[in-house]
């Protein structure tokens, strides 16, 4: 019998190029603080920038190093006030100025202005950091941290 030809093989579909470019913010959370040391009860100025924000986000500043987030010293919602959470879009971006306690901060151990105080085992904890947070569910701890500022 004969033999057949061979085959070709199959050819790549082509490479199109795409539709729309590439964010170039990626959907990644961003805070930074405007400086590393402040005097005690100066302003905190907190910048951030989320892509995927909720309404409900909320800033906290809490003590460094910590692997859950419980409690912040002093925390502000995201968009600004306790009127905004459930204004969409939410804001994903903007500053925050911590300066003093907002008045949804009076319940729980909230405290403004931050200052340095000794844990339960003697170590003075004078270090603090900016975190963007999420609640998972009701406003429960620990919370979601989406990204921390540095020290």
């Amino acid at each position: 019998p004969p033999t057949r030809p061979p085959t070709r093989p199959p050819t790549r579909p082509p490479t199109f190029s795409p539709t729309e470019l590439p964010s170039s913010s990626p959907s990644v959370p961003c805070i930074e603080v405007d400086s590393t040391v402040y005097p005690c009860g100066a302003a905190i100025n907190v910048d951030f920038f989320y892509e995927d924000a909720l309404p409900n986000d909320w800033v906290g500043i809490f003590p460094c190093d910590l692997e859950r987030y419980y409690h912040a010293k002093v925390w502000q919602w995201a968009c600004g006030s306790q009127g905004c959470i459930r204004t969409l879009p939410a804001k994903t971006n903007g500053t925050l100025i911590f300066d003093r306690l907002p008045s949804y901060n009076n319940v729980g151990p909230h405290r403004w202005p931050v200052t340095p105080y000794f844990d339960l085992e003697g170590n003075l904890v004078n270090c603090f950091q900016a975190v963007y947070l999420r609640a998972d569910g009701p406003s429960v701890p620990p919370y979601i941290d989406l990204c921390a500022s540095n020290r």
